[in-house]
């Protein structure tokens, strides 16, 4: 049963539904070319917070880490959002400034890249 709210613009077309069985049918309401961007993010960002919860699991156990550009470099191809939400949840990576300013850096960049090409 839809709830009484829709959006509705060229780009998105948004309903809601109460089933839980139609959790995922609200993405494929996006504009269809919408989805391949949308799975590449939900991937990557996905990727991007496992690859960081090893690396703290790796860092306690005084493991084998991953590469600190590694972790930017995830977050430069998209993965920036998860990567932000590790390094709170997970408290890893959150001390060591070198590696703050690199990935806020990293955020900057994108945050400008998407004002240019949204203009």
């Amino acid at each position: 049963m839809p709830l009484p709210i829709s959006l509705s613009s060229p780009h998105l077309t948004l309903s809601l539904r109460l089933s839980r069985h139609d959790s995922w049918y609200v993405l494929w309401h996006w504009h269809p070319s919408w989805n391949a961007p949308l799975i590449y993010l939900i991937t990557i960002n996905t990727i991007t917070f496992l690859i960081y919860a090893y690396d703290k699991h790796a860092a306690r156990k005084s493991k084998r880490r991953i590469p600190e550009r590694t972790l930017h470099g995830l977050a430069l191809i998209g993965g920036s959002p998860a990567a932000l939400l590790a390094q709170l949840l997970l408290r890893h990576k959150t001390v060591k400034r070198s590696f703050q300013l690199t990935y806020w850096a990293v955020v900057i960049l994108q945050v400008a890249l998407l004002v240019y090409l949204l203009t």
